[in-house]
C-alpha cells in the first residue's frame, strides 16, 4: 500500500487524480440517492419503492438495448484514434447520438404499441402499469446521457464528467421535494425520477456545445468519419458485456418481481441500493481506468498496463473491505434508522450482495481490462455464463431462500465470470489482477 502513493506512475496517478474527482461526486451521488429514497420509503411507503425500482431498472436495461454497446466502444475508440492522428470527436459524437435516438424511438413505439402482449404479465397491478407505459418514452434520456458521460469520460474532461453525475440525483431531490410540499400522491415518484432524466441529458448538451465552441475550428484536427457497420460490429459484443454486467445486479429486481408483490420487490430493492455502497470506489476508479487502458493497449505498454491495473485493484480494495466490514456489523442498524424498522429484513440480502462486490474488487477490473484491450468477444462469453448460471439459480434459491436466495444467485454467477476471466487473463498475459494473486510490477 506504501507502494501504492509512490509518485513513480504517471499513468496510474492520472486514473488516481481522475479517481478523486470521480469519488467526490460519487460520494455526493450516494448520498443524495440515499436521501431520494429514504423520502420515498417515508412518504409512500415500500410499494412505491418497487415500483420505482422496477421502472428504473427497466428503463436503465432498455437504454443499454438502444445504445448498442456504443457507450462503451467510445471510451475505446476516441483515445486509440487521438493517439493515432489528431482529429476532431465531436461530429463523431453527434452522429453517433442521432443513432441512439432512432433505436431509442424504435425501442420505445414497440413498447408501447406492444403493451398488450406484455401487460397481460401484471394482472392486479394497476400502477405498475401506467408507471411502465408512461415510461417507455423516456429510453432516450437515459441512454444520451450515457453517451455524453462516456464522451466526457474518453476526451479526460473529468470534472465535467462529475459534475454531469450529480445533475439527475439533484433534480430527482428538488422535485421530491416540491411534489411532498403540494401533496402529490401515487406516481409521482416516478415522473420525478423521469424529468430529473431529462434535465441531466439537457445539461450534458449545454456542456457538449460549450466544449465545441471552445475548441478553434483551425485546431479540431482532421475529420472523423463513422463507418457504422465496423463501429457495430466494435460495439454489439460490448453491448452484450454491458447487459451481462447489468443483469448480474439489477435483473434480480425484475427477476424477483416475478414471484412477490411490489413492497417485497421495495425492501429487495433497499438491499440492491445499499449494498452499492461497496462499489463506491469500484466506480469511481473503473471509470477513470477504462480509457488508459485503452490508451496504454493502443501504446502496446504491456507491463504498464498490469502496473496500473494492479494498483487500481489495491486502490479498490483500500476502500472496499473496510465498507463491506461495516456493513456486516451495522447494515441492520442503518436499515432502522434510514429506512424504519420494517426495511430490517433487506439486511440478509443486503450482506450478501455487499460480500459478492467485495469479491468482485479483489479480483481486480477484469472486464475493464479485456474491453479495452480487445478481448471484449471472450468477456462476453464469459459473462453469459455466469448470467447463465446466476438465471438457472434464481427460480430454486428465491423458492428456497426469498430475497436471500435472489442475492445469493447474483453472487455465484459474478464469481462463475470473474473466476474465468481471472484464468484467461493469467493464461494470455502470465500475470493478473487479483489482490495478492498479481505478479509485481
Amino acid at each position: 500500500m506504501i507502494d501504492l502513493f509512490r509518485k513513480n506512475d504517471g499513468h496510474f496517478f492520472a486514473v488516481l487524480r481522475g479517481s478523486a474527482y470521480a469519488l467526490f461526486a460519487k460520494v455526493l451521488i450516494i448520498a443524495l440517492g440515499f436521501l431520494n429514497n429514504i423520502l420515498v420509503a417515508r412518504y409512500y411507503g415500500a410499494e412505491l419503492v418497487g415500483v420505482l425500482s422496477v421502472v428504473h431498472t427497466l428503463l436503465s436495461l432498455l437504454s443499454l438495448l438502444s445504445l448498442s454497446g456504443l457507450n462503451q466502444s467510445i471510451l475505446a475508440i476516441i483515445p486509440k484514434r487521438h493517439i493515432e492522428s489528431e482529429y476532431s470527436p465531436f461530429p463523431f459524437v453527434v452522429r453517433v447520438s442521432i443513432y441512439v435516438l432512432v433505436t431509442s424511438f424504435l425501442l420505445s413505439s414497440s413498447i408501447y404499441f406492444g403493451s398488450d402482449v406484455w401487460i397481460k404479465f401484471l394482472e392486479r397491478r394497476d400502477q405498475l402499469k401506467t408507471a411502465m407505459l408512461i415510461s417507455s418514452f423516456f429510453i432516450a434520456p437515459y441512454a444520451l446521457r450515457s453517451l455524453f458521460l462516456s464522451f466526457f469520460r474518453a476526451i479526460d474532461a473529468v470534472k465535467i464528467f462529475s459534475v454531469l453525475q450529480l445533475v439527475t440525483p439533484v433534480a430527482n431531490l428538488f422535485i421530491l421535494i416540491f411534489i411532498i410540499a403540494y401533496s402529490y400522491a401515487g406516481l409521482w415518484v416516478v415522473y420525478a425520477r423521469l424529468i430529473s432524466a431529462v434535465v441531466a441529458v439537457a445539461a450534458s448538451i449545454v456542456f457538449f456545445v460549450f466544449l465545441f465552441r471552445r475548441v478553434q475550428p483551425s485546431a479540431q484536427g482532421e475529420y472523423c468519419p463513422l463507418n457504422l457497420l465496423l463501429l457495430l460490429k466494435t460495439s454489439l459484443p460490448l453491448c452484450g458485456v454491458s447487459l451481462l454486467v447489468f443483469s448480474t445486479s439489477k435483473i434480480s429486481i425484475l427477476v424477483y418481481s416475478l414471484f412477490v408483490s411490489e413492497q417485497n420487490v421495495g425492501y429487495y430493492s433497499v438491499a440492491v441500493n445499499t449494498s452499492i455502497l461497496i462499489n463506491v470506489a469500484l466506480g469511481c476508479v473503473n471509470s477513470m481506468v477504462a480509457p488508459k487502458f485503452a490508451e496504454l493497449h493502443a501504446r502496446k505498454e504491456r507491463d504498464t498496463i498490469f502496473s496500473v491495473g494492479i494498483k487500481t485493484t489495491r486502490l479498490i480494495c483500500l476502500a472496499t473491505i473496510p465498507l463491506t466490514v461495516f456493513l456486516v456489523l451495522l447494515g441492520k442498524v442503518l436499515l432502522e434508522i434510514v429506512y424504519g424498522v420494517d426495511f430490517n429484513i433487506a439486511y440478509v440480502p443486503m450482506i450478501i450482495l455487499a460480500i459478492g462486490n467485495c469479491i468482485n474488487a479483489i479480483a481486480g477490473p477484469n472486464d475493464i481490462f479485456l474491453q479495452m484491450t480487445g478481448d471484449q468477444g471472450v468477456l462476453h462469453k464469459m459473462m453469459w455464463i455466469g448470467f447463465t448460471v446466476s438465471l438457472l439459480l434464481y427460480g430454486p434459491f428465491i423458492h428456497w431462500g426469498g430475497a436471500g436466495g435472489a442475492a445469493l444467485a447474483v453472487v455465484v454467477g459474478q464469481c462463475v465470470w470473474n473466476c474465468l476471466a481471472h484464468i484467461f487473463i493469467l493464461k494470455k498475459y502470465d500475470n493478473s489482477l487479483m489482490l495478492f494473486y498479481s505478479k509485481p510490477q
